[in-house]
């Protein structure tokens, strides 16, 4: 099923809007059972990634310390964004948009011959933030324009609503006359946003390598060597073999101490250290007492 975004096709383009499409700073969300999507400028308050371990514990009779058993490893991503208006009419799309968006935490139904609704489908959501939150299989990678390519999946507990009283709102109008309604000129939205990774979370038990797809995770652009790299720092990676430079080849290629850039004569060497045999006179350091 193709996404369907809403980019805020009100007729112009305005400088909040052109900044944060240039740049891509903005947070896009999909509900996966519909693929239908909304974005928002990124005017991020806050953003915490949490990553979780669950253990069971067992006390035992004579043993201090209990018996620990892993269960799992949880994530979720708590952030916070201002969605702000520059104009009337801004003002009212921001208020579609947010109405775009709480309709996400809902399901799909079919209805049968009867009329009788059935639930296909839980109201899984997609997000996407520049690298902050992404999809570690695919990061990095530029094979579609479609922002929500590389997003991650999982459910969100709910969406907060929150207009900033002090800004206030605007009213609006149809034809010059006020409708009645109002829209703030900035909200905020506060979301729980609870993930199911698409890919293998782990360590390979043979080959000691990371098991998630990609060089990405959790919020790396991609490019970089990844977790399977060795890191300096990470004493416990046994480096690979090393690579000799260009200029470096033989013991012939040291350089003599006290003379910079002349080599050794490997054979001269050993003639000068074999006993009772002299090469010539030897340098003896001028040391003054």
């Amino acid at each position: 099923m193709g996404s369907r975004h809403d980019y805020n096709d009100d007729g112009y383009t305005s400088g909040v809007e052109a900044i944060t499409k240039q740049g891509g700073w903005q947070i896009n969300f999909q509900h996966i059972p519909s693929g239908h999507g909304v974005f928002f400028e990124a005017f991020v308050t806050n953003f915490e990634d949490s990553f979780t371990s669950t253990w069971s514990e067992e006390d035992v009779y004579g043993r201090m310390d209990p018996i620990a058993t892993y269960q799992n490893t949880k994530r979720s991503i708590t952030f916070a964004f201002d969605v702000i208006a520059e104009s009337q009419l801004q003002a009212i799309k921001n208020t579609h948009r947010f109405q775009h968006l709480s309709s996400f935490l809902y399901p799909a139904y079919e209805t049968d011959q009867y009329g009788v609704k059935t639930m296909t489908a839980p109201p899984l959501i997609k997000i996407k933030f520049v690298n902050l939150i992404q999809n570690a299989a695919v990061a990095g990678e530029q094979t579609t324009t479609d922002p929500l390519h590389s997003g991650l999946v999982g459910y969100v507990d709910g969406f907060s609503y929150a207009p900033k009283l002090d800004t206030g709102f605007v009213p609006e109008t149809v034809g010059g006359n006020t409708t009645g309604n109002f829209h703030p000129l900035i909200y905020s939205v506060n979301v729980n946003f609870k993930v199911l990774h698409s890919h293998d979370l782990g360590w390979d038990a043979s080959t000691k390598k990371w098991l998630a797809g990609g060089k990405g995770f959790p919020n790396s652009s991609g490019a970089g060597p990844g977790i399977n790299a060795n890191v300096e720092g990470e004493k416990y990676v046994l480096p690979g073999p090393r690579t000799k430079s260009k200029t470096e080849t033989a013991a012939t290629a040291q350089a003599t101490p006290g003379k910079p850039g002349t080599k050794v004569d490997k054979v001269a060497d050993k003639k000068a250290l074999a006993p009772g045999k002299s090469s010539g006179p030897l340098a003896v350091p001028n040391f003054k007492l």
